[in-house]
């Protein structure tokens, strides 16, 4: 069976002498294993569509569960050569889809690909499209992090805070025992994205990153090396 979707190439590994195995995140069938045959060869026409970022329109046989890519056309490269920031803020996305990206789900392909056509063509700060691009992926996938008043007292937060990543909710530091204390500042640009302000500062924006970092770790049991380099190495954050 013959198959026509658009897709983004996830990540590629080798296969065989000169074939290679990518993953694509695709329209119509979610995340998919192709393997593509000669492409290693020096002259090979579709050595393009074998780089993560690419997003192309594919030609896919099928048979059974397994798929073969037969043509592509590229439609966009969103590869970021010149800001290794951005390339890490592209990995991360790239990566959590892998990870939680499934089945067939088009609001979640047009999430993934106008996040990386704002960080390549926009002038948003990456680190806000990044924040914004994980809250409303997380959300759409089930792991979406409460904002409203504390869920014990029913009071806004108005001083310390905690954040317990089992209940994915803020709370009154004196409200809850087990959850860890987070700057206000992160708590509050959480509040800023969820009503769709993204005046942030850099400070409240990578404490955000850093604290969806800890909460897909501890609440999904993965890590995302691109996002732990990205605050590692532009931010001296581990």
């Amino acid at each position: 069976m013959e198959l026509k979707t658009e897709a983004v190439v996830l990540r590629a590994a080798n296969y065989k002498e000169s074939d290679m195995l990518l993953t694509l995140y695709s329209l119509n069938d979610g995340k998919i294993t192709a393997k593509i045959s000669g492409v290693k060869k020096a002259n090979a026409k579709l050595k393009f569509c074998t780089q993560p970022f690419c997003f192309a329109e594919f030609m896919l046989s099928k048979r059974g569960d397994f798929h073969t890519v037969t043509n592509a056309a590229c439609i966009d490269m969103f590869y970021q050569d010149a800001d290794i920031n951005k390339i890490y803020a592209g990995f991360t996305a790239l990566e959590i889809v892998s990870n939680l990206g499934g089945g067939e789900n088009k609001d979640r392909f047009y999430q993934l690909v106008n996040f990386l056509k704002e960080l390549k063509y926009g002038e948003v700060n990456y680190l806000t499209l990044l924040n914004s691009f994980l809250l409303n992926f997380l959300k759409s996938e089930g792991y979406g992090i409460f904002s409203a008043n504390c869920p014990v007292c029913g009071k806004k937060i108005e001083d310390r805070v905690k954040f317990d990543f089992e209940s994915a909710a803020f709370f009154c530091f004196d409200c809850n025992e087990q959850g860890t204390e987070i700057r206000r500042e992160t708590y509050l640009t959480f509040e800023k994205f969820s009503n769709n302000n993204f005046d942030v500062t850099e400070k409240g924006n990578i404490g955000l990153l850093k604290l969806l970092d800890f909460y897909i770790t501890e609440k999904l049991n993965f890590n995302i090396k691109s996002l732990s380099e990205l605050l590692k190495l532009s931010f001296g954050l581990k």
